[in-house]
């Protein structure tokens, strides 16, 4: 903590991200509105404040990117929560209907099906790693069924997913395993796309 920051809250520090709500409380209580020095960025961190500037995309624009370190948004690369209208609204007119009540409910036996599977195979073993061999499986698991990967491919690409949040660890060498993690799925996803075009 430092006299130009007077929380010390950096959300990527180890010690923060094993325990955030004291930094929380503080950021409600006293600063809503934050200058996090270690990160560059500024934080609004009241609903009410939020919601006006969600709605102010001139003044409060996401086209910078989600950049709490330095090249995440390159190594991602665009994405719509990266974007600002008009480009984010013809994206999600061209997805929103995947995600609306009904959409949404319908999935329920699907996900439902793949929970199962992995608590019957952690059943079948014996036990296992809760957060690695359920939590991490199964979004990953209803990702690929809903963009048609296939299934065979879930621990490939979840192991991407994986790498490429490591650039924000801020190391040069997790920076490399991201950026190339994120070539490769883009990589993977482009040849998806074509073989699916090639059979339509």
């Amino acid at each position: 903590m430092t006299g130009s920051d007077p929380v010390g809250y950096d959300p990527l520090a180890p010690h923060v991200m094993d325990d955030p709500y004291p930094y929380y409380r503080r950021l409600l209580a006293d600063h809503p509105l934050y200058y996090s020095s270690a990160r560059d960025v500024w934080a609004l961190c009241r609903y009410g404040d939020l919601r006006p500037a969600l709605k102010d995309w001139h003044t409060f624009s996401s086209a910078e990117g989600v950049n709490i370190e330095p090249g995440f948004s390159e190594t991602i690369g665009p994405e719509i929560l990266n974007m600002d209208p008009p480009r984010h609204d013809q994206l999600r007119r061209l997805v929103g209907h995947h995600f609306s009540n009904n959409s949404v409910g319908a999935y329920e036996a699907m996900v439902r099906a793949f929970a199962h599977e992995l608590i019957d195979g952690l059943c079948a073993d014996g036990g296992g790693d809760f957060a690695a061999d359920f939590s991490q499986r199964l979004p990953v698991l209803v990702i690929c069924r809903l963009m048609g990967i296939p299934l065979s491919d879930e621990s490939a690409v979840r192991q991407l997913a994986h790498d490429m949040l490591l650039a924000l660890s801020g190391t040069d060498e997790f920076n490399d395993v991201s950026t190339a993690a994120a070539d490769e799925l883009r990589r993977y996803m482009g040849e998806l796309v074509a073989a699916r075009r090639a059979t339509t």
